[in-house]
C-alpha cells in the first residue's frame, strides 16, 4: 500500500462516519424542523389521515374514504395520539426518526453489495437529497413506509440468503404495504430477482413462498378491515389517480374515473374505461414524467442528484448502470445496441412524440443488453437493477406528480451514482493523465471531494429556498435576491402563524363546537373545535350564486362526494347535509388553481355584492388573502 492510500484510508474507512452521517442528518432535521416548521401547512394530508383515524376508532369509518392511502396507517397514527394528543408533534418525530434510520440503514445496504467507500459516498447522497431531507421533517407517512421498504432491502441484498431473511423481509413490506401501497412494487421486484437468482429452483420459489406468505400474514389486518367494512379486500384503487392530474384527459372521462372511485370499483375498471386514452397517459408517464422528476428534464420539482440542475442527475446514473453491466465490445452486443434504439426510434416516430418519448431511445437499449448480460451481475445487487425497471412499469398506471412518490426507489439512484464518484471518476482521470501512482491517488481523492462538495452545496441551497417558500409562501426570484435576504439575517414569518391566526379566531365564536366551517384549506381544521366542509370554490356552475355555493345546491354528486370524503368528519355515505355557519375564503394567486369568478367578490370585505347575511370577522393583510365571514339565517 503506497503513502497515498495510507494517508487517506483511515479517512473514507473509518466505521464510525455513517454513524456521523446520520447523527447529523438527524440534529440538522430537528433543528429544522422544529424552528421553521412549527404549523401544519404542506404537511395537510397528515391531519386528514389523522382526523380519519380518529373517526374509524370511534366507530365510523364506513364514513372514512382515503382515496390513495391504507386506511390502517390513519389508525396506526390515531391510535398513538391517543396516549401523545399532539398528533403534531407525534408525526413529526416518526418522520425525523425514520429518515434518519433510512439513512443509516442505506449505507448498510450498500455495503452488502460493495465496499465501504462506495456505500458511504451512496449514504451521503441519499443524506444529501434537498426533498428526502424535507419530508424527514413533515407531519406525514411517506418515510416511514420508505424506512420500512428499505429495511427490507437489506435482507434482500445479503450474499448469502436464509430462510430467516425472507422471512423478515416479507414481514417488513407486509407493515410498509399498510401504510404505502408503493411497497408492492418491492414484492413484485423480490419475486423477479428470486425466481432468477439461482437454478436451483425449488429453493426460489419456496423463498418466494416464504417473503409473500408473511406478506400477506403482516398485512392480513388491512384486508380484514376492508372486507368487513366495505365488503372488499381493498377498498383503493388507482382510478381517482389517474383522474387527478392526468397530463391528456377530458371532462368526460375525468368524471367517470371518479365514479368509479366513489362506487368502489378496481383499477382494471378505470385502464378499460377509455384504454385508448389510458394508453396515451400511460407511455407519457413512463418515458417521460417519471424520467422528468427522478433526472430533472423541465421540472425543478424532482429527487435528482441535483435538483437544481436539468439533466445533470443522469450522467452518473447511466454511467454508474453501464459500468455495473460490464458490457464487452462484441458483435453481440454492438448489434443488439444498435438495433434496439432503430426499434425504438422507429416506433417512437411512428406512434409517439420524440419532445415526450425520447427517453425510451435512451433506455430500453441499456434495458436490453442488461438483460442480455445479466449473468455477468453479482445476484445481490440485481434487486437494485431491477427496482427501478419494474417501479415505472407498474407506477405509470397513474401520473406520480409529488417527489415522495419516488423515494421507494431512490437506494438504486445514489447506489448507481456512488458507482460513479467512487471507480469511474478515477479511471476517466488515470486515463487523461497517466502519472505517479502517489500523485494520481492524491488527486483522485481531492477531485471525488470537491464533486461531492458541490453536489452538496447545490443541494443545500435548493432545499434553503424549499423551506423558505414552503415556510414563509416567499418564491424563489434569483440567486442574487437569495443572497441578499440571507444575509440580513431576517427571521421570515411562518405561514402558518396566520392559518393559527384564524383558528383561535374562530374558537371563540359562540357555539363554534357544533357549527360547520367551509374552507378551502384543510389545514384550518387542525385549529378550531368545529366541523369543517372543504370547498374549493370552483365547484358547481361557473355563474352562480354565493348562497347556492355554501349550500352546495347545485354541486353535481361527483364535486359532493369529494367534498364529504375531504371533511372533517368525513361523510362518505352523505348521511349529513350541513348548513355552514362560518366561511375561511383565501384567494388563491394568480396562476394558481381555478376559482370561480362570481366567488371572488369575497376576498373584498366592502364588496357591496356580498350577501348580506355574510358578517365580516377578518381580512389578512400578510402573505395570504383569508377572509372569513359569519353566516346568519332567519331561521
Amino acid at each position: 500500500m503506497n503513502f497515498a492510500q495510507n494517508k487517506f484510508s483511515p479517512f473514507i474507512t473509518s466505521q464510525k462516519y455513517p454513524l456521523l452521517i446520520t447523527l447529523v442528518f438527524f440534529l440538522v432535521v430537528c433543528y429544522v424542523g422544529f424552528s421553521y416548521h412549527n404549523y401544519w401547512i404542506v404537511d395537510q394530508d397528515g391531519i386528514h389521515l389523522l382526523n380519519g383515524g380518529e373517526q374509524i376508532i370511534n366507530g365510523d369509518g364506513e364514513n372514512v374514504h382515503f382515496t390513495t392511502t391504507p386506511p390502517t396507517a390513519a389508525i396506526f397514527y390515531a391510535t398513538l395520539n391517543l396516549v401523545f394528543n399532539d398528533g403534531f408533534t407525534l408525526m413529526k418525530l416518526i418522520s425525523i426518526i425514520s429518515g434518519s434510520v433510512t439513512v443509516l440503514t442505506v449505507f448498510f445496504i450498500i455495503k452488502n453489495i460493495f465496499n465501504f467507500k462506495i456505500a458511504l459516498i451512496g449514504q451521503l447522497l441519499f443524506a444529501f437529497n434537498p426533498w428526502f431531507s424535507f419530508f424527514s421533517m413533515q407531519a406525514e407517512i411517506d418515510v416511514l413506509a420508505v424506512f420500512l421498504a428499505s429495511a427490507s432491502l437489506y435482507f434482500a441484498t445479503k450474499k448469502n440468503l436464509k430462510p430467516r431473511d425472507m422471512i423478515i423481509m416479507g414481514s417488513l413490506l407486509g407493515a410498509s404495504f399498510m401504510i404505502r401501497y408503493q411497497s408492492i412494487i418491492i414484492i413484485i421486484t423480490m419475486i423477479i430477482f428470486l425466481l432468477i437468482r439461482s437454478k436451483k429452483i425449488q429453493i426460489n420459489l419456496s423463498y418466494i413462498g416464504l417473503a409473500v406468505s408473511l406478506f400477506l400474514i403482516v398485512a392480513s389486518p388491512l384486508f380484514i378491515y376492508n372486507y368487513t367494512t366495505f365488503g372488499n379486500i381493498s377498498d383503493t384503487s388507482a382510478n381517482f389517480a389517474m383522474q387527478f392530474g392526468s397530463k391528456y384527459q377530458t371532462p368526460e372521462w375525468s368524471d367517470q374515473l371518479y365514479r368509479l372511485t366513489m362506487e368502489g370499483k378496481g383499477t382494471l375498471d378505470g385502464i378499460f374505461l377509455d384504454f385508448d386514452l389510458f394508453q396515451k397517459n400511460y407511455f407519457y408517464n413512463l418515458f417521460y414524467n417519471t424520467p422528468n422528476k427522478l433526472f430533472n428534464f423541465i421540472d425543478t420539482t424532482n429527487t435528482s442528484l441535483v435538483p437544481a440542475i436539468p439533466f445533470i442527475g443522469l450522467v452518473p446514473v447511466l454511467g454508474g448502470l453501464v459500468y455495473l453491466l460490464k458490457i464487452e465490445v462484441n458483435k453481440v452486443n454492438i448489434v443488439l445496441l444498435l438495433g434496439s434504439i432503430a426499434i425504438t426510434a422507429f416506433f417512437v416516430l411512428l406512434f409517439g412524440d420524440i419532445s415526450i418519448h425520447f427517453f425510451a431511445i435512451i433506455v430500453i437499449p441499456i434495458l436490453s443488453l442488461g438483460i442480455v448480460n445479466i449473468k455477468k451481475i453479482q445476484k445481490n445487487l440485481l434487486p437494485l437493477l431491477i427496482l427501478p425497471v419494474v417501479f415505472p412499469i407498474f407506477m405509470s398506471i397513474s401520473i406520480l406528480r409529488y417527489s415522495e412518490q419516488y423515494f421507494m426507489i431512490w437506494i438504486s439512484i445514489v447506489t448507481l451514482s456512488a458507482i460513479f464518484f467512487v471507480d469511474i471518476i478515477p479511471k476517466i482521470y488515470y486515463k487523461i493523465k497517466p502519472k505517479s501512482e502517489f500523485q494520481r491517488n492524491s488527486k483522485i481523492f481531492i477531485i471525488i471531494a470537491v464533486f461531492i462538495v458541490l453536489v452538496f452545496l447545490a443541494n443545500i441551497g435548493y432545499e434553503y429556498v424549499l423551506i423558505r417558500a414552503t415556510s414563509s409562501g416567499t418564491s424563489y426570484v434569483s440567486i442574487s435576491d437569495e443572497l441578499s435576504m440571507l444575509f440580513q439575517n431576517e427571521r421570515l414569518e411562518q405561514t402558518g402563524i396566520e392559518v393559527k391566526h384564524v383558528g383561535d379566531i374562530l374558537s371563540k365564536q359562540p357555539g363554534i363546537k357544533n357549527s360547520y366551517v367551509m374552507g378551502n384549506q384543510y389545514y384550518y381544521a387542525h385549529y378550531f373545535p368545529a366541523n369543517f366542509i372543504k370547498g374549493e370554490f370552483d365547484e358547481g356552475p361557473e355563474n352562480d350564486t354565493v348562497d347556492n355555493y355554501i349550500t352546495r345546491k347545485n354541486w353535481n354528486d361527483v364535486e359532493i362526494y369529494h367534498s364529504n370524503t375531504q371533511s372533517m368528519p368525513q361523510m362518505r355515505q352523505g348521511l349529513i347535509d350541513p348548513r355552514v355557519d362560518y366561511l375561511i375564503f383565501e384567494l388563491y394567486p394568480t396562476g394558481g388553481h381555478s376559482q370561480h369568478d362570481y366567488l371572488k367578490i369575497l376576498s373584498d370585505p366592502n364588496n357591496p355584492d356580498i350577501p348580506s347575511n355574510f358578517e365580516f370577522i377578518y381580512s389578512s393583510n400578510k402573505s395570504k388573502n383569508i377572509v372569513v365571514y359569519k353566516i346568519h339565517y332567519e331561521n
